[in-house]
């Protein structure tokens, strides 16, 4: 997203030891749902290629040419 604009440190960060614990997997989910919430609301209907990709949306949405 970077190459979009989207500033890289607001992706929430990853955990390597203690990453199972209830509450941070918690906090994870949280930080992850703003992390995306920012993401759709800074593109509204234009969403990044790789976006659509990730969140696999040709499996959703009808998608015509």
């Amino acid at each position: 997203m970077k190459s979009h604009g989207i500033d890289h440190s607001l992706i929430p960060p990853k955990k390597y030891f203690g990453f199972l614990q209830p509450e941070y997997v918690e906090r994870r989910r949280q930080a992850l749902e703003a992390y995306f919430e920012t993401l759709l609301s800074t593109f509204e209907e234009n969403l990044p290629k790789e976006l659509l990709e990730f969140l696999e949306m040709d499996k959703f949405v009808s998608v015509t040419d």
